[in-house]
């Protein structure tokens, strides 16, 4: 595992029992319901996991890039995504400049 993966494990996981408090798995569970107006409360082992998967999933998704595309890669996808934006803000300026 390369040293910026390490490090971002160490520093962008919280501490699990910070995590895992009751009154952590209390506030997430009402926050969770309030956002997705959700009447029923979820099974509390599924908000804990769902909870401690959170810290992960880019850390993961990062490793798994680097490891398995590369920069090469990311330099290609990085490319078409600001090509994307310049033909949207092409679109956008041409519709402004029609409406006015």
């Amino acid at each position: 595992m390369k040293d910026a993966t390490k490090n971002a494990l160490y520093i962008e996981a919280p501490a699990p029992e910070s995590m895992l408090s009751n009154d952590f798995v209390k506030a997430s569970i009402q926050l969770s319901r309030a956002l997705s107006g959700q009447e029923k409360m979820t099974a509390t082992e599924e908000t804990v996991y769902n909870i401690v998967n959170s810290g992960f999933k880019y850390v993961v998704g990062n490793y798994y890039g680097e490891t398995y595309f590369g920069k090469e890669a990311k330099q290609e996808v990085t490319g078409m995504v600001n090509n994307m934006i310049g033909i949207y803000r092409n679109k956008l300026l041409m519709m402004s400049l029609e409406i006015w």
